[in-house]
């Protein structure tokens, strides 16, 4: 399975919420014909809601004696092959619920979901053959966000230090270098900001734009930071100074 173009927490969730009806028909109809639980109803229909990742973020995990975000952790290590076993499972139960006589008494009494779940889940190890390089992509994926969340947690360090050098939340593209040199000092890394920074200076000047907001300094800043893989997590400070 290629993942690549679907490795977003928003398209996770995506998922879970078109699984979820066929879900609640499994449920309801596998098993003696017994219904589910309001329990379990209730823990189904949540997944429709909005709230599920914000809920799920506020969760942290111990692992290895480090914090994990709970929607991140489960991103790397479980959707990424759980979820498409729910799909396929659903597709292999769909005749069982529309048209159940025209499969064998005998086949419907030994078809078993969990059973067929987990044949899936040993057959698409994301820690074997082509199921690598897609778990690989995700773990990239994690990074940045786990970046991003560490980035939100210091913007008002970043701010106050742009703040203590010019006194004012605009800027004209020349005074830089001190705030650049900054972030620099701050962030240890072979990585230059100043270089990156020019990139988006230079398509400025073009456009004889001479001054920058410090909303628009940030983004560029996030930006170098998410985006160049060289920066790890822990190189990021944890406070700007």
């Amino acid at each position: 399975m290629c993942i690549r173009d679907r490795s977003t927490w928003g398209y996770q969730k995506a998922k879970f919420q078109k699984l979820a009806e066929s879900l609640r028909k499994m449920i309801n109809q596998i098993g003696g014909g017994q219904g589910p639980s309001s329990q379990t109803l209730k823990m189904i229909s949540d997944l429709k809601t909005d709230e599920f990742s914000s809920m799920l973020s506020r969760f942290i995990l111990r692992k290895d004696q480090k914090e994990e975000y709970l929607d991140l952790y489960l991103m790397e290590t479980l959707f990424p092959v759980l979820l498409p076993g729910l799909e396929e499972l659903a597709k292999e139960i769909e005749p069982y619920l529309s048209d159940p006589e025209s499969i064998d008494k005998e086949v419907r009494a030994r078809f078993n979901p969990c059973i067929f779940l987990a044949e899936y889940l040993m057959r698409n190890n994301p820690n074997c053959g082509m199921n690598k390089e897609s778990a690989a992509e995700v773990g990239k994926y994690v990074i940045r966000i786990k970046k991003k969340r560490v980035l939100d947690s210091r913007a008002n360090d970043i701010k106050t230090m742009f703040m203590k050098i010019y006194e004012s939340e605009t800027v004209e593209l020349d005074k830089l270098d001190a705030f650049i040199k900054k972030v620099e000092e701050n962030v240890k890394t072979s990585q230059s900001f100043h270089e990156y920074f020019n990139q988006f200076a230079r398509d400025l000047r073009i456009n004889n734009i001479t001054s920058i907001r410090y909303d628009e300094v940030y983004a560029i800043f996030e930006k170098w930071i998410i985006e160049t893989e060289a920066i790890a997590l822990e190189q990021i400070p944890n406070s700007f100074k």
